[in-house]
């Protein structure tokens, strides 16, 4: 029985460290490593098309973005909002966000969500679900953006 718990705990913490590394370290940089600090606004186009792709929505032109250089570091944020539409042609919109690493000379991506998404009302709703149900709920979309940056990395198109 102990054995059986341990080899279950170190699955577990295998499985977490893995996701931890790989978003960190193998997607965060992914794709942009060729833009230098002032081709902020490429970067952010690059990192638009792959996640409205990998998501299966048709990016739209993208909106202006915003610069930001750090006062105290050779640091830089950018962030944007990308239209996109569905297959269904609902518009999305993607709210994207890239760091500038001064340490390894390289845009890296910080945040892609899409903004007022249809199942985020599940979370305002006072009776239903239950609190299990939205845990539940919280995890499966943790795992479909899992999903979501493997399609990504790989190339292949949203299902």
């Amino acid at each position: 029985m102990k054995k059986t718990a341990l080899a279950l705990l170190a699955a577990v913490s295998l499985a977490v460290c893995g996701f931890v590394v790989w978003n960190g370290s193998i997607y965060a940089p992914l794709g942009l490593g060729g833009f230098a600090k002032n081709e902020y606004q490429a970067a952010w186009e690059t990192v638009a098309k792959g996640f409205c792709a990998s998501s299966g929505f048709t990016c739209e032109w993208p909106t202006p973005v915003t610069f930001r250089p750090m006062e105290f570091s050779d640091g830089a944020q950018v962030w944007g909002v990308a239209k996109a539409r569905t297959k269904d042609n609902h518009e999305r919109l993607a709210w994207i966000s890239l760091e500038w690493s001064s340490g390894a000379k390289r845009w890296r991506r910080a945040e892609l969500w899409v903004l007022a998404d249809d199942d985020d009302e599940i979370y305002f709703t006072s009776t239903f679900p239950s609190q299990a149900s939205r845990a539940v709920i919280s995890l499966s979309r943790l795992t479909q953006e899992a999903a979501r940056r493997i399609r990504e990395y790989r190339g292949w198109p949203a299902k």
